[in-house]
């Protein structure tokens, strides 16, 4: 497949993860606080062309009005040895648009997309510390596989919303509108991370009890690691023949 077009998706957070901090308050409190999120570009994305070129990407971007992601506790959560701290407040998702034309609705056959990682195999880098933390460690699920052979079909209509079947965390959504001519049209996805079985599928600060409590902030640590990591999303339109 060749690259048709590739651009950094700018201002937002991935792995807003830059974003998360420890700090401890008090006797058996721990928030785990956001801080200001930070403009640093972590995301890209990379766009393949049809083998025919009947269907192409003509843009991509992140969508402004959610563009950040938070590994934060939950702002609300005051009980519990972690909580939050009333002011920041976790966010586990961030959205993407992109434009396609395709002159003959009926050969589009979808948008695959899957996701890979810088520096996943480096030691000591913030890339294997989010590798880790989304395969071996169980901190995060992913929105997408970091497999090319393991594309997710993250749209698959140009009439109607596509939507991961997983309950209740989905992993992503897609609504598409028409463009100003009959060939165009509009996505938006939106991708959510989800917490994973080393926090119990909930937020740590939900999660932390007096048992686990040094368990659930050893992991954490280990979480902040991969504060700078940056991530690829890979786009790929599909033809129906």
């Amino acid at each position: 497949m060749n690259k048709l077009n590739k651009g950094k998706l700018l201002g937002i957070v991935a792995a807003g993860l830059s974003t998360v901090s420890l700090m401890g308050v008090g006797f058996a409190a721990w928030v785990i606080t956001g801080g200001a999120n930070k403009d640093i570009g972590n995301i890209q994305i990379t766009v393949a062309d049809t083998q025919d070129k009947s269907i192409k990407f003509t843009s991509a971007s992140v969508s402004e009005d959610n563009s950040t992601i938070s590994f934060d506790a939950k702002k609300d959560d005051t009980t519990g040895p972690i909580t939050g701290d009333g002011t920041y407040d976790e966010d586990l998702n961030f959205s993407i648009k992109y434009t396609l034309t395709c002159a003959d609705a009926s050969k589009f056959g979808g948008v695959k997309a899957y996701m890979t990682i810088e520096d996943a195999t480096k030691e000591n880098s913030a890339g294997k510390a989010l590798a880790d933390a989304i395969g071996t460690k169980n901190y995060l699920i992913s929105p997408l596989s970091t497999l090319d052979t393991n594309k997710t079909i993250i749209a698959n209509s140009l009439t109607a919303k596509t939507e991961d079947d997983t309950t209740p965390n989905k992993k992503y959504s897609t609504t598409v509108t028409k463009g100003t001519d009959s060939s165009t049209y509009n996505f938006n996805t939106t991708f959510s991370f989800n917490w994973g079985s080393a926090f119990g599928n909930q937020n740590p600060s939900e999660f932390a009890n007096e048992t686990n409590v040094d368990s659930v902030k050893t992991n954490l640590a280990a979480l902040k690691v991969a504060s700078t990591a940056e991530f690829t999303i890979h786009l790929e339109a599909v033809f129906k023949a």
